[in-house]
């Protein structure tokens, strides 16, 4: 009998000489033991088979999900692989290359084209022609390129200070809690605030985050506050609401719900801040605060509504 684990790759493929597992992690991060227990599942379930683990991400595997000993102990079997999504990239550029049904060539393309923009975070090729051809306009203009390529990161950090204060000001006329601040630089991964509906006693609270450092990987959900918290008919329900009055979204260890961009709140533009305009410009206009408010007034009145606030109050088994 082959154990479970808690989840499975995302997919897993039974051919006739070995099953191959691939895990697709091109923005979330991996839960504790998350690969390590994919290897010892794929190699129990493959039996007498050769079998294979892919890890498709952008990033290294995390410690937490698969110890760098057992990796390298994967690795040297044959038994796992990591490909970046810039590999696969280059991979679906030579497939529409060498495909002659032009209605699969488009697909493949329009598919490269989406990893290009939402998870590598290039900018599209017409623009970037563009920009390129206005900054060599000039020596000055080249110059004065360079200058704000120097500044940006100071113009990042007055932003968000505005940022802060407008969000901050906003959440207050809703009595809503601005919480657990972590935009100032350096922007490591797991950045982001916290929406408090009552006391520092909440468990479980509203947050938005950035799963990868730079600002990116943008996402927002319901977050618990402890790692030493749990409790599992708490998960189901807080669940089963925010996709009744929002729509499904995804449970780990960690959060209850969440949900990546593009979503029916965010689209991509809002995915990657360290490549995207949108939300600096969304800031500077003083947009974005009343974005994240207007959210944030949703979220506690779905709960507040359904009679289910105590949900992000309720202590652990």
């Amino acid at each position: 009998m082959v154990r479970m684990p808690r989840t499975l790759p995302d997919r897993l493929l039974e051919l006739p000489n070995v099953v191959v597992g691939i895990e697709n992690k091109p923005w979330a991060g991996c839960q504790d033991n998350q690969l390590a227990d994919y290897a010892d599942y794929i190699e129990k379930f493959s039996g007498s088979k050769n079998w294979l683990l892919v890890f498709l991400s952008n990033r290294d595997p995390e410690e937490k999900s698969l110890s760098k000993k057992r990796r390298e102990e994967l690795v040297n079997d044959g038994r796992f692989v990591q490909r970046s999504y810039v590999e696969i990239i280059d991979w679906l550029d030579l497939c529409a290359c060498k495909t002659r049904a032009s209605v699969v060539r488009v697909f493949i393309e329009e598919l490269a084209k989406f990893i290009r923009t939402n998870i590598n975070g290039e900018v599209e090729m017409s623009d970037e022609k563009e920009i390129i051809g206005a900054v060599l306009k000039t020596p000055e203009t080249l110059g004065s390129a360079f200058q704000i390529i120097k500044a940006i990161s100071s113009i990042k950090k007055d932003l968000l200070k505005k940022f802060y204060e407008d969000l901050d000001s906003e959440l207050k006329k809703e009595n809503l809690i601005l919480a657990n601040w972590g935009m100032e630089s350096p922007w490591q991964a797991y950045t982001g605030f916290n929406v408090q509906f009552g006391d520092n006693a909440q468990k479980l609270y509203l947050r938005f985050e950035f799963d990868k450092t730079g600002l990116n990987n943008f996402f927002w959900g319901i977050r618990k506050k402890s790692k030493n918290y749990s409790n599992a008919p708490v998960w189901a329900e807080v669940n089963k609401l925010m996709a009744a009055e929002f729509y499904p979204g995804k449970s780990s260890q960690w959060w209850p719900w969440y949900s990546e961009l593009p979503n029916h709140e965010f689209d991509s533009g809002m995915k990657n801040w360290s490549v995207s305009d949108k939300p600096w410009v969304m800031i500077m206009n003083g947009e974005m605060a009343p974005r994240i408010v207007e959210l944030s007034v949703r979220v506690h009145k779905a709960f507040s509504q359904n009679s289910q606030i105590h949900l992000l109050n309720v202590e652990g088994p």
